[in-house]
């Protein structure tokens, strides 16, 4: 039931113990508070390698106990790894199998995994909502139409990322109240990925201020963009960091981390490529696959969809099943790798796939429908979707606060481990999870 809501003025919400917000929940401001920054392709040299300007994240790391070596799902690309990190599930088992949806009548479409209804199983702001907690999620992946206080959901519009068609389709899925809320405190619009990610600080820095939800998860994406476009060690990438650097020291002035927990973490390493591999076109050369005269896919028997820099190949009619793998084979050497049904299954990935394509180093999968099967780039870019095991593609968490003890090494992790963890933090359960909890404090010394 949708209830009516009344916008409580800035004296009000100074001066009361408790906060009515805009989804008809209640916030204690004496309960501590946890956050989830999740930063995009965060890797291990942002926390350690002098060359990067983050002071901020690196004193949290000597505040916090942490993993350098967190492994990612299959494939490493945002939607399904941040669904992973919220459920502690792999992509088969939540159901968010890559950033785009592919369906075997349809093959590839333009549609994102915006919505948590595509989400099987338990995540943490339902298990939160369940133990009687206050949510916020701000610009989280797959989280439209989620059940929270406070929902700002990461989507853009199919067919452009222009920054005012973004904010536009931002504003037409949240809720309007909430959304007035937040642009009277923080302005409108923005002008870039930079400048939507100090939008959404600001916004969390407000709710932290104002509405104190026990739980928020933020996703800030500005470090993903700029080491696709330009190299993950590029001086655009090592600005970016730069800037996301002061965006996390903003957001923890808000927290008192002797009361509350920040949990940093990544969803995915990078790689540079050089060259791309566009599988298609074998297929199309079989007439396999055929194209509309603007160049578009037209029909499919066998079909490339691709996440990231991988690929994932489907067979529509099973008798072309030992063709297609003959066909792969005799393209593979130098190319790529075959990553068959077993292994996919173990991995937890792509349960409607043939097999699935892992380029070689320096490679990427392209999604060229015609034309040559391989392409040099003029310049490399960054790239992720790899497999867990592909050197780079690993990520790094971090807890600070009240919840994890300073210097605690926690080795490797897997990402299906990150979620459980914070559920334990938390006091919560989530029943779907396929990781263990991570233990985050150090038992208490002996006494003599």
């Amino acid at each position: 039931m949708v209830a009516r809501v009344i916008l409580i003025s800035m004296t009000l919400l100074l001066g009361c113990a408790s906060v009515r917000q805009p989804g008809g929940g209640v916030a204690s401001s004496g309960r501590p508070r946890t956050v989830i920054l999740s930063l995009d392709a965060l890797r291990k040299e942002f926390l350690t390698d002098s060359t990067f300007e983050t002071p901020a994240i690196k004193a949290l790391l000597a505040r916090g106990a942490f993993s350098l070596d967190v492994i990612p799902v299959y494939p490493s690309v945002t939607y399904p790894s941040h669904t992973t990190l919220a459920t502690g599930a792999s992509p088969s088992r939540h159901g968010v199998l890559g950033n785009r949806i592919f369906t075997m009548g349809e093959g590839p479409t333009t549609a994102w995994y915006w919505d948590a209804r595509d989400i099987r199983v338990p995540t943490l702001w339902q298990a939160a909502k369940e133990a009687g907690m206050s949510v916020a999620l701000l610009n989280w992946p797959v989280s439209a139409g989620a059940d929270a206080e406070w929902v700002v959901p990461e989507v853009f519009p199919r067919d452009t990322f222009a920054p005012e068609a973004i904010w536009a389709e931002t504003e037409r899925r949240t809720r309007p109240e909430i959304m007035r809320e937040l642009a009277s405190a923080v302005g409108t619009g923005f002008t870039g990925t930079l400048q939507k990610d100090e939008w959404m600080t600001e916004a969390a820095r407000h709710l932290l201020r104002r509405a104190r939800p026990d739980l928020l998860l933020l996703h800030l994406a500005h470090g993903d963009l700029e080491q696709h476009f330009h190299g993950k060690d590029s001086l655009q990438s090592r600005e970016a960091w730069r800037s996301l650097d002061r965006l996390v020291k903003r957001l923890t002035d808000e927290l008192d981390l002797e009361r509350d927990c920040l949990f940093i973490v990544g969803d995915h390493g990078f790689a540079d490529v050089s060259r791309l591999i566009h599988i298609n076109t074998l297929f199309a050369r079989e007439g396999w696959l055929t194209t509309a005269p603007d160049g578009k896919l037209a029909s499919w028997k066998v079909i490339a969809d691709l996440n990231g820099a991988q690929a994932s190949i489907y067979v529509r009619e099973p008798a072309l099943a030992p063709r297609v793998l003959r066909l792969l084979r005799k393209h593979s050497q130098g190319n790529y790798r075959i990553v068959d049904r077993r292994a996919l299954d173990g991995m937890g990935a792509f349960p409607d796939a043939f097999v699935a394509l892992e380029p070689v180093s320096g490679a990427g999968m392209g999604s060229r429908l015609t034309g040559s099967l391989l392409e040099t780039l003029p310049h490399p870019h960054g790239e992720h979707g790899f497999a867990p095991d592909t050197p780079g593609i690993h990520t790094s968490f971090l807890a600070a606060g009240s919840c994890a003890t300073p210097g605690k090494v926690l080795g490797t992790v897997r990402l299906v481990d990150v979620g459980p963890t914070i559920a334990q933090a938390l006091g919560l359960r989530l029943p779907g999870a396929e990781g263990r909890a991570l233990s985050l404090k150090s038992a208490a010394p002996a006494k003599p």
